[in-house]
């Protein structure tokens, strides 16, 4: 894996996190503005890029690996939120935040810096795995992602399961698994639309995390120890643990190597978007997203290095 790649990505997350901040303190973002701009990143350009992924897949595909990239996708997201309640318990974060940590247990920034890392470690062909673990990511993000960051349910703000499911998350992601699978030929005066929509999708999430950020005092991003104990946790202790379990029950080095990245990357920035439309932490969000994001640049390698590299 070449780290120029890496160190790429990062440059880009923090410029776009530096605009953010900026465009806060200037007052041009408020937390009004804020909430608006979320709720149209997850209802519009989220849906778009999620239908947009998959609108070019290859043609010669090998159905036999793709049926063991989506159950190794499936149980990878069956088993983190159960690993998530746990991580929660061992870093005893307050009650009102188990939601946040768990949300950030499961979910990694598998798109932004996922498919270039995957690209540069394992070659062009990986990404074509790594689009179904995306897809798992989003049906589960906008289904069970919803109901985790509500855990504990604040007084009058239960999530119903047809919320949930009525989601335009949700539904673009199955849209998404149909089109995968049945691999129609889109024309261009729909696709183009949708994939230049969803293009915005990284960037404005990036700058509400700046936002986000820039509600914090400086010091009080960096003064807290609980959260490096827990990236230490999601980043390098628990792949380099389930690494012995997920070499025995895959047999294709590829999608070996895709899984051990989805499970080693930095956070995701959906929990920050997350915790403004549902009114959680997003001081916590942002700052643990930060810090994820700045220390991958050593753990990602590290852990490849002892385990997958080795």
């Amino acid at each position: 894996m070449e780290i120029s790649v890496l160190i790429n990505q990062l440059i880009q997350l923090f410029l776009l996190m530096g605009l953010g901040y900026f465009l806060y303190k200037i007052k041009i973002m408020d937390a009004d503005f804020n909430k608006k701009l979320t709720n149209f990143v997850l209802k519009v350009t989220m849906p778009c890029m999620i239908v947009a992924s998959v609108f070019e897949v290859a043609e010669d595909r090998d159905f036999s690996k793709i049926y063991l990239t989506f159950a190794v996708a499936i149980v990878m997201y069956l088993v983190l939120p159960i690993v998530g309640m746990l991580v929660a318990k061992i870093i005893r974060c307050k009650p009102e935040n188990t939601g946040i940590y768990v949300f950030m247990t499961i979910y990694s920034n598998i798109s932004f810096m996922g498919f270039p890392i995957i690209e540069s470690a394992l070659g062009s062909g990986a990404l074509f795995y790594a689009a179904i673990f995306c897809m798992i990511f989003n049906i589960t993000c906008f289904s069970l992602g919803v109901k985790v960051i509500n855990h504990p349910a604040k007084s009058g703000k239960k999530i119903s399961a047809k919320e949930v499911f009525l989601h335009p998350g949700v539904w673009s992601a199955f849209v998404a698994i149909i089109i995968y699978f049945i691999n129609p030929t889109i024309p261009q005066v729909i696709a183009g639309p949708v994939t230049s929509v969803g293009k915005l999708t990284s960037s404005l999430a990036m700058i509400l995390m700046g936002a986000s950020l820039a509600k914090i005092p400086v010091k009080e991003v960096v003064n807290e120890v609980r959260p490096y104990i827990f990236i230490l946790i999601k980043q390098v202790i628990i792949p380099i643990l389930v690494w012995p379990l997920i070499s025995m029950a895959i047999p294709d080095r590829t999608i070996l190597g895709v899984t051990l990245i989805m499970l080693s990357l930095p956070i995701a920035n959906m929990v920050v978007m997350f915790a403004i439309e549902y009114d959680r932490n997003e001081g916590l969000a942002a700052k643990n997203v930060f810090l994820s994001t700045l220390f991958s640049i050593v753990l990602l390698p590290f852990v490849l290095a002892i385990t997958f590299l080795k």
